[in-house]
């Protein structure tokens, strides 16, 4: 339980304190690796907070960054049961 908390802390300040890609890259990663990772997806609302852009020619789309949390957590919680990767750990 201990290292779950280290990763989302350092995920948190990698978020805060890093350009934008490093702090997508280590949500991508901790959806990867980690086994429901529903903190994930608040990062990711933080981070939209932080950094989002909206854009005006895709009607106003906000959020992207947990837009793209959320379908990656849908996705991974499916590939996971049939991926052979998942079934050894």
């Amino acid at each position: 339980m201990y290292p779950r908390i280290y990763i989302n802390i350092g995920i948190l300040v990698g978020i805060l304190y890093t350009p934008w890609w490093f702090g997508v890259l280590a949500l991508v990663l901790g959806f990867v690796f980690i086994e429901r990772f529903y903190e994930g997806i608040v990062l990711a609302a933080i981070a939209d907070t932080l950094y989002g852009v909206s854009y005006r020619d895709a009607e106003n789309l906000y959020l992207t960054y947990l837009f793209m949390a959320v379908i990656l957590f849908i996705v991974l919680m499916f590939l996971r049961t049939r991926l052979s990767f998942y079934a050894l750990s």
